[in-house]
């Protein structure tokens, strides 16, 4: 069941993305999301701190669902480069109001307690980007590499506002391959050539240092964490629910039993292989076992 804040922060998004963000009033949201405006007050100190939390919990959301396949090192480079695209993809697209506020409503935005945010949301994008194509295609493409991540970012903004604002109908898989495939191309064009962006044209944003390298435990919990919620969702047999939770108790703990993760795991393969993404917490599994 959805909680009373995330039900808040889906109404604000609603509104926000059809009204816009200035035309829309906390009573609007309360009504929609049928609490009372006190209670609204109760979690969101103003509007303009409700639209920062619905910031930190979209976009985390968006990035996570991306960035745990990472911890897969069993997907060559640049499989692992066309999922990541086709995860954000399909991300986007699930929350429509969120990229229609975004590319929209906040364009113009120049609020100086929301600005930083923006910027925020805009360098990890960047950031993450930079590291997905530096990992296909090496350190030979340092000198273009910002100029690179403007074309991806391109590609994909235009691609979900064709299908957002224009209403039409393309499959995330084969919209992942066309925009790696173009990427190659970029790539290819702009090798030894000078960089129209460079380093010191990006200071203005302020990028965080890379976060440290996970253990494969570490990594397994957040890959879980981040599946769970996605398995429980596309099945109602108590047992797997059951297995699900179990795996969940056991993995949490500092040193968890492995043979019990494998034999819940086993289970989960042979009766819920519908399930999105058991491979990377196998192949996680695995490692954690060496």
């Amino acid at each position: 069941m959805i909680d009373k804040k995330q039900k808040m922060m889906q109404a604000a998004i609603k509104l926000f993305s059809e009204k816009g963000y200035h035309a829309t009033s906390m009573q609007e949201i309360a009504n929609d999301a049928a609490v009372s405006k006190g209670l609204l007050y109760k979690y969101f100190d103003s509007k303009e701190d409700l639209l920062i939390d619905v910031f930190k919990c979209n976009h985390n959301n968006m990035v996570e669902r991306a960035k745990y396949i990472n911890f897969d090192t069993s997907i060559p480079a640049r499989d692992k480069f066309k999922k990541m695209i086709k995860i954000e993809f399909e991300g986007i697209l699930r929350n429509k109001d969120y990229f229609n506020l975004l590319t929209k409503s906040l364009l113009l935005e120049k609020n100086k307690k929301i600005q930083p945010f923006l910027m925020q949301v805009r360098a990890e994008m960047m950031s993450w980007h930079r590291e997905m194509l530096l990992q296909v295609y090496g350190d030979e493409i340092k000198s273009n590499i910002w100029d690179a991540v403007m074309a991806l970012q391109g590609m994909l903004k235009e691609y979900v506002g064709f299908i957002i604002q224009e209403e039409q109908k393309l499959e995330a898989d084969q919209v992942a391959t066309i925009i790696v495939e173009n990427m190659d191309g970029v790539i290819d064009a702009r090798k030894g050539k000078n960089s129209a962006i460079t380093d010191e044209s990006m200071q203005h944003f302020h990028f965080q240092p890379k976060r440290e390298i996970l253990t494969v435990h570490e990594q397994l919990k957040q890959v879980f964490k981040h599946v769970k919620g996605q398995w429980i969702e596309v099945t109602d047999c108590k047992e797997i629910i059951d297995a699900i939770k179990l795996f969940e108790q056991e993995v949490e703990k500092d040193k968890p039993r492995i043979f019990l993760l494998k034999a819940l795991f086993s289970f989960l393969n042979e009766h819920a292989s519908v399930m999105n993404d058991l491979e990377a917490v196998g192949n996680l599994l695995n490692q954690l076992d060496r």
